[in-house]
């Protein structure tokens, strides 16, 4: 039963922190409070209620595009090998 807790500990404390990262750099006011609270209480719960109900921030949003654009353009101007 150790070595399930010693394989399960590091991935819920490594998804308590980056949801909390998350929330402080989306959130503001008291629902940075809240958040942090219910992911410190309830890692996996609190964590799995916030990445389901959390939206984009329009940011993210064009971040997403603008990479998006770039890898067509990339990929577009590519040279074709063609050696065999």
């Amino acid at each position: 039963m150790e070595f399930f807790w010693f394989l399960v500990m590091p991935f819920l404390v490594i998804l308590a922190v980056l949801t909390i990262v998350d929330v402080v750099r989306h959130k503001e006011g008291w629902s940075i409070a809240g958040w942090t609270l219910l992911v410190i209480v309830l890692p996996v719960i609190g964590s799995l209620i916030y990445w389901l109900t959390r939206k984009s921030a329009p940011v993210d949003v064009e971040q997403a595009y603008l990479a998006e654009q770039d890898r067509h353009y990339q990929s577009s101007h590519k040279p074709i090998d063609r050696g065999f």
